[in-house]
C-alpha cells in the first residue's frame, strides 16, 4: 500500500525588486515549472539605496502589475537589494534555540551597524560543531527599509512572508559541498555582491558599488581573510552570475588563480536565453518559506507580521491535515475509517497531555534563562582593565582615528571599536599600534572598512 512521504509545498508569488526593475514570478504547483513571469521597469528615484523614496508611484505600479496579471493570492515572498543588509556570523555555546535568539540579541551591538532594536534580524543555525558549540549566520536589515516595503504592498493588499537579500539568495546557490571554502559573485547592472564562504557559512560579504572595482575587492578579501597556506590547499572556486558577467570580468578573475564555475537555470523552465539574468530569481522561487523562529531558515519579517504569520501555517497545516483524511479514506475504507478515529481521539489525548508538559517546559526554560542573564551581566576586572588601556590607547592616538563606539563580547573574546578616519594609512597605523600591545592576539579590519581611500567609516575587531 502506497503512502505519500511528503506533502507539496505551497508556491507563493515572488517579487523580485531591483533599484531599476520589478520581476513578479511563480511556479507551478510542486513542479519547477513557471506559471507567470513578468518584468516591469521602474522609473529612476523610486528606489535609491534599497530605501522606497516615491511610495505612491510604487503603488501605482504594483496596482497596474496586480490587475494585469489578476493576482488573488495575497502573500508574496519578497527579494531585494543588497544594500544596508548585513550578514554575520557567530559561534556560541551549546544553547537551544530560545537562548540562541537572545544570545544573538545580546551580541548584536558588536557586528550590527544600527542599535538593534532599529534592524528585523533573523538566525539560522549552520551546524553544530564536535564540542557542542553552535555555529549561527545571522542575518539584519534595518526596519525602516523592512517597513517601507510593507507599508507600499499592504496599501496594494499584498503581505510579504518573507523577506530576502541578494546575498542570502546567492548563498542558499552554492552546493553545501563547497560552502567548506570558496567565493561567489553576482554581478548586476547596478552593482556587485561578493561572499567569501568559510566552513559552511559566509565569512564576508561586500556590496560592490563602482564594478570596475570587483576585481581589486575580490584580491583585498583573498589577501585579508584567507593564509597562503589556505589558497594552496585549496582549489579555490568562484561561483559567478548576473546580468552584468562579461567575459572581461570573467578572464580577469581567472588572473587570481580562482577556478570560475558559473552557476546556470534550466533555460527550459526560464523565460530567457541569458541564464545569468534568472539565477537569483530562481533562488527565491524555491525558498522554503518558515516562521521566523525556526532554526533552519532565515526570514526577514518583522513582529508585527507574526499574526500574519501564524494565520498562513495553520492554513497550511489545516490543508495537509485535510489531504491526508481524504487519502485515507479513499484508500482504507471502513476499517482505516475507524483506525482514523482511534487515532484522532489519541491525538486528543496526546495534546492535553503536551499542554501540561509544555507548562512545565516553560518553567523550566524560565530558569534557565535568569541563570544565563545573571552570567551575562557579571563584569570582570579584567574588562574594566580592559576599558581603561583602551581608553588611553584612544586619547594617545587621537590624531589618527576618532572612536565613536566600543563593544566588548565576552563570549566571543572580542573588542569591536567603531569610528572614523581621514585616511586609509591612519587606520592601518592605528591597527599596527593595537597589534603591538599585549592585550590582543589578533587585529582585524573588515573589508568594508576598506572600500574608500579618505574619510572611512570603519570598525577594527581585536581578538583577546
Amino acid at each position: 500500500m502506497f503512502f505519500p512521504t511528503a506533502i507539496p509545498k505551497k508556491r507563493y508569488w515572488t517579487l523580485f525588486i531591483r533599484p531599476n526593475a520589478l520581476i513578479i514570478a511563480k511556479l507551478e504547483g510542486s513542479s519547477k515549472k513557471l506559471a507567470v513571469y513578468e518584468e516591469f521597469p521602474l522609473p529612476d528615484g523610486i528606489l535609491v539605496r534599497n530605501e522606497i523614496k516615491d511610495p505612491e508611484k510604487l503603488v501605482g505600479i504594483l496596482s497596474q502589475i496586480k490587475e494585469k496579471l489578476k493576482i488573488i493570492d495575497k502573500f508574496v515572498v519578497v527579494g531585494i537589494p543588497e544594500d544596508q543588509c548585513l550578514n554575520h556570523t557567530l559561534i556560541l555555546p551549546p544553547l537551544s534555540s530560545k537562548e540562541i535568539g537572545e544570545a544573538v540579541a545580546y551580541q548584536a551591538d558588536t557586528f550590527l551597524p544600527f542599535p538593534y532594536q532599529k534592524e528585523c534580524v533573523d538566525w539560522m543555525l549552520i551546524k553544530t560543531m564536535s564540542d557542542g558549540k553552535k555555529k549561527v549566520l545571522v542575518s539584519a536589515i534595518p526596519k525602516n527599509i523592512i517597513d517601507g516595503y510593507i507599508s507600499v504592498l499592504e496599501k496594494v493588499s499584498l503581505h510579504p512572508i518573507a523577506f530576502e537579500s541578494t546575498s542570502l539568495s546567492l548563498f542558499r546557490l552554492i552546493p553545501p559541498t563547497e560552502r567548506k571554502l570558496s567565493l561567489a559573485l553576482n554581478i548586476s547592472n547596478i552593482n556587485a555582491v561578493l561572499l567569501l564562504l568559510k566552513d559552511d557559512s559566509i565569512l564576508t560579504s561586500s556590496l560592490v558599488y563602482d564594478q570596475k572595482d570587483t576585481l581589486s575587492i575580490i584580491k583585498k578579501v583573498l589577501d585579508y581573510y584567507l593564509s597562503e597556506k589556505d589558497r594552496k590547499e585549496n582549489d579555490l572556486k568562484i561561483f559567478t552570475c548576473g546580468q552584468n558577467l562579461s567575459q572581461e570580468i570573467t578572464t580577469q578573475i581567472g588572473t587570481l588563480g580562482l577556478k570560475i564555475v558559473n552557476l546556470s537555470v534550466n533555460t527550459k523552465v526560464y523565460p530567457t536565453s541569458k541564464d545569468n539574468n534568472q539565477i537569483l530569481l530562481s533562488s527565491l522561487l524555491n525558498k522554503t518559506v518558515e516562521p521566523p523562529h525556526d532554526e533552519k531558515t532565515i526570514n526577514i519579517i518583522p513582529e508585527n507580521q507574526l499574526e500574519k504569520y501564524d494565520s498562513i501555517f495553520k492554513e497550511r497545516g489545516g490543508k495537509k491535515i485535510i489531504t491526508i483524511l481524504l487519502f485515507l479514506v479513499i484508500f482504507l475504507n471502513l476499517i482505516m475509517a475507524f483506525a482514523y478515529y482511534r487515532l484522532n481521539l489519541n491525538i486528543y489525548e496526546l495534546k492535553k497531555s503536551l499542554t501540561l508538559t509544555e507548562k512545565e517546559l516553560n518553567s523550566l526554560d524560565t530558569i534557565k534563562n535568569l541563570n544565563s542573564r545573571s552570567q551575562i551581566i557579571k563584569k570582570s576586572a579584567f574588562q574594566e582593565k580592559l576599558f581603561s588601556e583602551v581608553s588611553n590607547l584612544i586619547k594617545e592616538n587621537s590624531s589618527l582615528v576618532n572612536i565613536t563606539n566600543i563593544s566588548y563580547s565576552q563570549l566571543n573574546k572580542e573588542l569591536v571599536l567603531s569610528g572614523t578616519t581621514k585616511t586609509r594609512d591612519n587606520l592601518f597605523r592605528f591597527k599596527e599600534i593595537l597589534e603591538k600591545k599585549a592585550l590582543f592576539l589578533k587585529v582585524q579590519i573588515p573589508a568594508s572598512s576598506l572600500e574608500k581611500d579618505n574619510n572611512l567609516d570603519f570598525r577594527i575587531i581585536g581578538k583577546l
